[in-house]
């Protein structure tokens, strides 16, 4: 994260022109504490820390706990990656885990998380869908990411990870 007074502009900004922010919250930023990120955080359409993060920022035990407590203080969205369990979603209204894929082998974790977090964005910014095939479709992109090496080269392409969802998850039109 930039300096908290300069995101705090950027969120400002992006505010008073109908910008929707989804936050990435790691853990490294979580250790800031909830009083130092309060005034960031409560400007988040979506909230998007993995489970170390939100361990930290809430010092609740599970991520559901967390998740709960996250959307009291007035978060409307909460997703919780949970590594290979999948993502935990949570709302007013809902909370539910949206399992990953089964993939063949683990070869760079590396960039998983940014992987998830930018296919989400597209997924329910731009195209629109809903969270649940938004985060199907994030948890896809991650799974492919996590059987390549490198950051930013293992980022699947577009066409790759609709073959991998038409392959994977007969339930959902991609």
């Amino acid at each position: 994260m930039i300096h908290p007074k300069i995101t705090e502009l950027a969120i400002k900004i992006a505010k008073e022109h109908n910008v929707k922010i989804s936050i990435d919250l790691e853990s490294q930023i979580a250790q800031r504490g909830w009083k130092n990120l309060k005034n960031i955080l409560l400007n988040a359409d979506v909230l998007i820390p993995n489970k170390e993060g939100a361990k930290m920022i809430t010092n609740c035990e599970t991520p559901e706990e967390s998740a709960n407590e996250l959307i009291g203080r007035g978060i409307p969205i909460v997703i919780i990656t949970l590594g290979a369990e999948g993502a935990l979603i949570t709302t007013q209204k809902t909370q539910k885990i949206i399992p990953t894929f089964d993939i063949k082998e683990v070869v760079d974790t590396t960039g998983a998380g940014d992987t998830f977090n930018g296919a989400f964005s597209v997924a329910y910014w731009i195209r629109e869908w809903d969270l649940e095939k938004s985060i199907k479709f994030a948890n896809a992109a991650a799974s492919l990411k996590i059987q390549k090496l490198g950051a930013r080269t293992g980022m699947p392409f577009e066409k790759e990870l609709r073959k991998f969802l038409l392959e994977n998850d007969t339930t959902t039109k991609f």
